[in-house]
C-alpha cells in the first residue's frame, strides 16, 4: 500500500510539473502574441500612409496640373508648393504643404466642391489626424 501511495504521489508530482510547463508555454505564447501585435500593427501609421497614396492617386486621375496648382491657390498655399516638375511631384508638394500648414480640411472641402461625384471620405479621417 505504501508503494501505491508513493507511485500516486510521484504521478501527481509529474502531472503538476506538466501542468506548470504547459502554463509556462501558454504564458509565453500570450506574451509573444502581444509583442507581435505591437510590432506588426502600428497605431494608424500604415492606414494614413495608404490613404495618402490613395489621395495622390485620386488627384492624379481626376485633376490636371493646372487644376492642382489652382487648388493650391484656392487654399492659400500656392506660394509654397513646387510648381515645376511632374504632376506627381506637384501633388506631393500640395499634400505636404496642406498638411504642414494645417489646410487639409480646406483642401478636402474644395475637392468635394470640385468633384462631388468622388468619394473623398477616406481623406476626412486622415486630415483630422494631422
Amino acid at each position: 500500500m505504501a508503494k501505491r501511495v508513493k507511485e500516486n504521489s510521484e504521478k501527481d508530482q509529474d502531472q503538476d510539473r506538466q501542468i506548470e510547463d504547459i502554463l509556462k508555454v501558454v504564458e509565453g505564447l500570450q506574451i509573444a502574441q502581444n509583442v507581435s501585435r505591437s510590432v506588426v500593427a502600428p497605431t494608424g501609421d500604415t492606414d494614413r500612409l495608404n490613404e495618402r497614396v490613395r489621395i495622390k492617386e485620386m488627384l492624379t486621375q481626376h485633376f490636371t496640373v493646372d487644376q492642382i496648382k489652382s487648388l493650391a491657390w484656392d487654399i492659400d498655399i500656392a506660394d509654397d508648393i513646387n510648381k515645376s516638375g511632374t504632376k506627381e511631384t506637384i501633388i506631393e508638394s500640395l499634400l505636404s504643404e496642406a498638411r504642414n500648414r494645417r489646410r487639409m480640411l480646406h483642401l478636402f472641402a474644395r475637392l468635394k466642391d470640385l468633384r462631388p461625384f468622388i468619394e473623398w471620405s477616406i481623406a476626412k479621417d486622415w486630415s483630422i489626424q494631422t
